[in-house]
């Protein structure tokens, strides 16, 4: 507890008190709000999966594991809902997934605790859509939904500029949490790369760019108050430049391109600013440490895919996955089982594949990857044909924020883990497009037939 409290007055700290006061007060306040105003959780939810904070045991609990695992008990306990065929039919489509990849790691897997656990994460996730789903039936819950999107990126942008001041003057900052008693401040080439609350620069990089899109689309009655949003919005964007993540980049870039495919000028009016920006940054500042750092960075990362993993210090798990995945065809289509690919990848590539030689996991970055080793291919397929369905009709039904957004999160998965920010954006845009239908439904029924006395 004392090293705890004292890690506070270091200049780049990690766990401290703070973290199991976050955690505790996170859980406390979710389960007040699924017992009092279940509609309420929709605000803290963009917040609650995006915190890294946690309180070490065997593992490390974190908000983003605990409030999860609280809406499964809400929804088992009494919850009469009333589901539409969409909603039914992605239940019955995860469950079946999970059963099949739990039983291939009971069966034929090494770790039966890491299934378990995988198995509670999961369960968590497709709950998680199951609320989302159900609360975004609501009007009023889509609006706190939005404000929670607005108050988090304005929170995490905010901190993150504190963390490039802080590098810049000596400040103490929160920094990379690696554990206990370790944290690091990232830097690309000697530019510093901010994370703000989020546990790696790369996972902020969604986080601001999905409530970027919420401050643009959000829709005030007041006309003041649209134009602070929309130049929140603008900040927020401005700010993720400098988590200096290639991949965040790349998806940015593959999900304009899609939305000026899918959409018209009026809502791609953003992504014009945007660019325009870019455009005069780059001519700006073409002689900044920031370019050559991002053309560095770049370059390093070309050798590293080029090499792969015949390297001689491999750190990027995909690497390895993607040898296995090449290899391996009859594991590939059908799945390892959950939790099973990391002692798979280290039983065929040794030492710092799937595991550290303490024992400790090395995780893949790519969702996508995740997936097919633990799901098989067949189902990751259909998972990602699902998405891009959905896409389509939340692009016709003119749900733009949401479609843009679960573009967004299906393009970035291939190289960062976005599956709980999938899950919550799905279920809310299932929502809405029931939401859609029944006022159809509503304003297509007849009056009714008055009697005459």
């Amino acid at each position: 507890m004392g090293q705890a409290i004292w890690a506070c007055f270091r200049v780049v700290f990690g766990y401290t008190i703070i973290d199991p006061i976050v955690v505790i007060l996170g859980t406390l306040l979710a389960a007040y709000y699924l017992i009092r105003m279940p509609i309420r959780l929709l605000a803290f939810l963009p917040a609650a999966l995006s915190v890294y904070f946690f309180i070490p045991t065997f593992t490390f609990i974190t908000l983003w594991q605990i409030v999860p695992s609280l809406i499964i008990i809400w929804l088992i306990i009494g919850q009469r809902l009333a589901l539409s065929r969409p909603i039914n039919m992605l239940m019955l489509f995860a469950i079946l997934a999970i059963a099949w990849a739990l039983s291939i790691a009971l069966t034929l897997g090494e770790d039966p605790t890491r299934a378990i656990l995988r198995l509670v994460y999961y369960a968590g996730a497709l709950g998680v859509a199951i609320f989302c789903y159900v609360m975004g039936r609501s009007p009023k819950a889509y609006r706190l939904f939005l404000r929670g999107l607005v108050a988090t990126g304005i929170i995490f942008a905010f901190y993150g500029l504190y963390q490039v001041a802080a590098a810049t003057t000596g400040l103490p900052y929160r920094g990379i949490v690696r554990g206990i008693a370790f944290a690091q401040a990232a830097y690309e080439s000697g530019v510093f790369r901010i994370n703000s609350f989020a546990s790696e620069p790369k996972r902020l990089g969604y986080i601001l760019f999905v409530c970027g899109l919420a401050c643009w689309f959000h829709k005030p009655d007041n006309k003041n108050t649209k134009i602070r949003l929309q130049f929140s919005s603008i900040c927020i964007f401005g700010v993720s430049f400098f988590t200096i993540s290639a991949s965040y980049y790349i998806a940015v870039l593959g999900t304009i391109a899609g939305s000026l495919v899918l959409f018209d000028t009026k809502v791609n009016k953003l992504f014009y600013y945007l660019g325009a920006a870019g455009v005069i940054s780059l001519i700006a500042f073409s002689d900044s440490d920031i370019w050559g750092a991002l053309e560095l960075g770049l370059n390093r990362r070309l050798v590293e895919i080029e090499v792969g993993a015949d390297g001689q210090r491999v750190y990027r798990q995909e690497f390895f996955a993607w040898k296995f995945v090449d290899s391996h065809p009859v594991d590939t289509l059908l799945g390892t089982g959950l939790g099973q690919y990391y002692s798979r990848l280290h039983f065929e590539y040794g030492i710092g594949a799937g595991m550290t030689p303490r024992g400790e996991l090395f995780p893949l970055n790519s969702n996508a990857l995740e997936l097919v080793l633990e799901f098989g291919a067949i189902f990751t397929l259909v998972f990602y044909l699902g998405l891009a369905k959905l896409i389509w009709r939340l692009r016709n039904a003119k749900e733009h924020f949401l479609s843009i957004s679960v573009m967004f999160l299906a393009i970035h998965s291939f190289t960062v883990v976005t599956f709980l920010f999938i899950a919550m954006f799905s279920g809310i845009g299932l929502g809405r497009l029931q939401y859609a239908r029944s006022r159809q439904i509503e304003k297509n029924r007849p009056p009714p037939r008055t009697r005459l006395a």
